[in-house]
């Protein structure tokens, strides 16, 4: 059973009787002020998104962000061409749970995703109760008060997304960075709580059979290791909360293997000497011939490469991605001994010698195939699309946290309420500098939305594997 089996067979409330043991048991854990164990939950059963999917990406501004989800969008359309991923943007910067319940008939409902990943937390835990700097009244009650808000609004978003037939997998927190050496105050604790969080989203998950991503413990764990190297070192950024691409990349990598996706684009062998193919995972091997330089053949993989951006490199020594799940395996063997060139259609990508080809090349790693180009065009597009998304996700936000706004809302309704709120809150603050997004984006809301369709539609359309000629030379002396 996968984990949207899983849930669905699950989708009735939870009787009490079940639910009270761990509800107390996390209520107990912050009253006494435990620190969250830092040992690996339980893998759940869960596999990839299925063709079809409709995926709601719901949380804060790391989520509106949507790096990470992007990441993961992007290696869905090149190892899964087949499949149809709808990913959908639903977090809101600065938000909660409370907050995604609010919005959640406008925001979350109209998506009807098949499943959604939520990652909250960062906002609820109330990090100023945490601050030495700007002390707050009774803080440590603040404190339990801000979990057991968090817990409660938390199962409620939880009960009415598995009443509209949503798969819920419930990410952990990603970190604060308490330990790190940045210019701005550390709030010491914060990252305890989000440990906190963790633990109450490892039992929510237990006991509703919902899907769970350990993102928390990975992070702080790596967080652990940078620092112990250079103290200056973080996963996230200078602010503490807000992760760089690096970081978003790490997240992503959780998700995916957590998820147990297809390790490899494809894994060819070929017997030169015979001229025989000996192993063909995830592609085909046709017209395999000799030619009187060498090899010829028409290879069709039915995945491609994962394009790895250069913004992510450092991410590549936290986590063994290329490895486990980027590898496009091609042998050949009983090649005389020389160097041999490997042309893909036309192009000359590489030479090796004989006794490396024996060993196997991995094409992934090679920064010009034909087939990586296409994964670029395909990420380019993808990367379009969240382009799109990230507009209406300001028109969101605004909609959101501007007090009186009515959805649907128009320009002419929200133009006064925009104005006493940034008259409010100053120049300065984040909200005032994203209404003059909003302005701009709102008169093209519908315009925006068709191309976010439009723009899904050519992804895919990009991505559909393609028959490439494959030439095996002697190299030039």
């Amino acid at each position: 059973m996968n984990i949207f089996e899983k849930t669905q067979a699950s989708n009735q409330p939870t009787p009490r009787s079940t639910r009270r043991p761990a509800a107390v048991a996390a209520l107990l854990l912050i009253a006494v002020g435990a620190a969250p164990a830092l040992e690996p939950a339980p893998p759940s059963a869960q596999a990839p998104f299925p063709d079809g999917t409709r995926w709601v990406a719901i949380g804060d501004s790391i989520s509106q962000n949507g790096a990470y989800a992007h990441y993961v969008n992007v290696f869905y359309h090149t190892r899964y061409p087949e499949r149809r991923i709808d990913l959908q943007n639903a977090g809101i910067s600065g938000d909660t749970a409370a907050g995604a319940l609010r919005r959640y008939d406008w925001d979350i409902l109209p998506h009807r995703a098949t499943v959604a990943t939520v990652m909250l937390g960062m906002n609820d835990v109330g990090r100023n109760n945490y601050s030495t700097v700007k002390p707050v009244p009774n803080a440590e009650q603040a404190k339990v008060a801000a979990m057991t808000a968090y817990q409660d609004t938390l199962k409620r978003l939880i009960e009415r997304l598995r009443a509209d037939g949503t798969a819920v997998i419930l990410l952990t927190p990603s970190i604060y960075d308490q330990t790190g050496t940045q210019k701005v105050e550390s709030l010491v604790g914060v990252n305890d709580a989000l440990g906190r969080c963790a633990i109450f989203a490892r039992q929510e998950a237990a006991a509703r059979g919902l899907g769970l991503v350990e993102v928390h413990q990975p992070m702080t764990e790596r967080n652990r290791l940078l620092q112990a190297a250079d103290p200056a070192a973080s996963i996230v950024g200078a602010d503490r909360v807000h992760p760089g691409h690096p970081g978003h990349f790490f997240l992503a990598v959780q998700i995916l293997q957590a998820q147990g996706v297809q390790p490899s684009v494809a894994q060819v062998a070929i017997d030169g000497a015979d001229l025989r193919v000996t192993r063909s995972e995830h592609a085909q091997v046709q017209d395999l011939r000799r030619t009187p330089n060498g090899l010829e053949f028409t290879y069709r993989a039915q995945s491609l490469p994962f394009p790895i951006p250069r913004e992510v490199a450092p991410a590549l020594a936290w986590t063994d991605f290329s490895a486990a799940l980027n590898t496009e395996r091609l042998a050949i063997s009983g090649l005389p001994a020389g160097s041999w060139t490997l042309r893909i259609d036309g192009k000359a990508v590489g030479s090796w010698a004989a006794a490396t080809w024996a060993e196997g090349l991995d094409l992934a790693a090679l920064p010009t195939t034909p087939q990586l180009v296409q994964a670029q065009d395909v990420a380019r597009l993808l990367g379009d699309r969240r382009g799109r998304m990230a507009s209406l996700r300001t028109l969101a936000y605004v909609e959101h946290t501007t007090p009186g706004a009515v959805v649907p809302a128009t320009l002419e309704a929200m133009e006064p309420l925009i104005a006493a709120r940034v008259a409010k809150l100053g120049p300065e603050h984040h909200y005032t500098r994203q209404t003059q997004t909003y302005r701009s984006a709102k008169p093209n809301e519908k315009i925006l939305r068709q191309e976010v369709e439009s723009l899904l539609q050519a992804a895919q359309e990009a991505a559909k594997p393609r028959p490439r000629t494959f030439v095996v030379e002697r190299a030039a002396p």
